[in-house]
């Protein structure tokens, strides 16, 4: 029987975090005497997308990688980037969005900008959130418009509210999750 590899490990911690079994993928990634690049950014990966409590261990153990020696890929700044946004850290989500690119030569993708425009919308920055959409490096979708809409949702509602809203059903007119969106916006208002 072949013995087993990172890639094995790999596999099974995947596995394992995509189950929401985050428990039993700790147990096995701290009990792994070998770990790669993917090995991290899986634990990373499966800290951030479960939320609550493990979005700070994201962040740390996302730190850790880095103190080991491991350099990040562009999918592990995703789950950086969504963890520091969704507990609303606005400086931490923009200075490790920098330092991705400086530091570490990863390109910034559409996900990378959508979590950053996420975090400036979160704590109220409507206006450089949409000043991000419209310098991005590319054509903004639905996703770029959609975040900064939901960021009105949240009570932040502004002029902003209107373009965003407009540039979503431009893109997609029969988008149910925009009109719902878009009430909730209104609501605020209210």
């Amino acid at each position: 029987m072949p013995e087993w590899d990172v890639y094995s490990y790999n596999a099974i911690l995947s596995l394992y975090a995509q189950t929401g079994h985050i428990d039993r993928a700790k147990a096995l990634f701290d009990g792994l005497w070998i770990k790669d690049s993917i090995t991290w950014s899986t634990m990373v990966a499966a800290y951030a997308q479960d939320g609550g409590s493990h979005t700070n261990l994201a962040m740390e153990l996302f730190r850790l990688m880095v103190l080991d020696g491991f350099s990040p890929h562009g999918l592990c700044f995703v789950s950086l980037l969504a963890a520091s946004s969704h507990l609303g850290l606005k400086h931490e989500t923009r200075e490790s969005f920098a330092s991705m690119v400086s530091d570490f030569g990863v390109d910034p993708s559409p996900e990378h900008f959508l979590c950053v425009i996420d975090a400036l919308g979160r704590s109220g920055e409507l206006g450089r959130s949409r000043e991000l959409i419209e310098s991005m490096p590319f054509v903004p979708d639905e996703g770029a418009w959609s975040t900064l809409l939901a960021a009105c949702s949240r009570g932040h509602g502004s002029s902003v509210e209107e373009l965003a809203a407009h540039k979503t059903l431009e893109l997609d007119p029969r988008s149910s999750p925009t009109y719902v969106l878009l009430s909730s916006a209104l609501c605020c208002q209210v």
